[in-house]
């Protein structure tokens, strides 16, 4: 099921909570993975950290980007071998008006929320946990209108590069005149991106 793009607020909470309504069953957990425009992502090397410091340190990082604005944040450490400090501290972070929506828009539809974590994050761990691979690794992600170069250190998140495809071209759906004009898109972005990457991160190998 897809949901319609609305405006954050009551109506939404509306129109998705009807919709979920008619597919979770009373009290069914919800997992959200988050992947939204206005969606902030950070990565820091920090040593171990209390769930008190995390927060600290978290508290900080949002104060200094958010402006007036009123966000809703959550942070989570993670183990990471490739860092001074031996972990990485995800920061993530977006209007609150959103998960307020969103949560009314769950509670409408009689699910309760269980779970949700930023999708770069959930690409990661998707990858798994070899301690064998690569310190360095550039990922390509293609959704139906848009590509994701995404550049992880260890397990943290340095930087993410968002470009659009060529109009009509959909990675689950490709004839052969589509893939080429894929690859074609892939490469320049690729291209532009190493030479981005090589010279603000000099000694990375991809």
């Amino acid at each position: 099921m897809e949901l319609p793009e609305v405006p954050i607020g009551q109506e939404l909470r509306r129109t998705w909570g009807d919709l979920l309504a008619q597919h979770l069953t009373h009290g069914a957990n919800v997992q959200l993975l988050l992947r939204h425009p206005t969606l902030a992502v950070s990565c820091q090397d920090v040593p171990f950290l209390s769930p008190k410091e995390r927060q600290d340190v978290a508290d900080r990082v949002i104060a200094a980007e958010a402006g007036d604005e009123v966000l809703n944040w959550s942070a989570a450490l993670d183990a990471d071998p490739h860092v001074e400090g031996g972990h990485q501290l995800w920061v993530a972070a977006h209007p609150a008006a959103e998960m307020w929506a969103w949560l009314g828009a769950i509670k409408l539809g009689k699910g309760s929320l269980v779970f949700a974590t930023a999708w770069q994050r959930a690409l990661l761990a998707a990858m798994g946990s070899d301690a064998n691979a690569p310190k360095d690794r550039l990922v390509l992600a293609l959704e139906a209108e848009a590509g994701h170069l995404l550049y992880f250190r260890g397990q943290g998140l340095v930087l993410q590069r968002s470009f659009r495809l060529p109009q009509g071209v959909d990675p689950a759906e490709l004839d052969e005149a589509a893939s080429e004009l894929l690859v074609e898109a892939v490469a320049e972005e690729l291209g532009r991106s190493l030479q981005f990457l090589k010279q603000k991160h000099r000694g990375a190998t991809f």
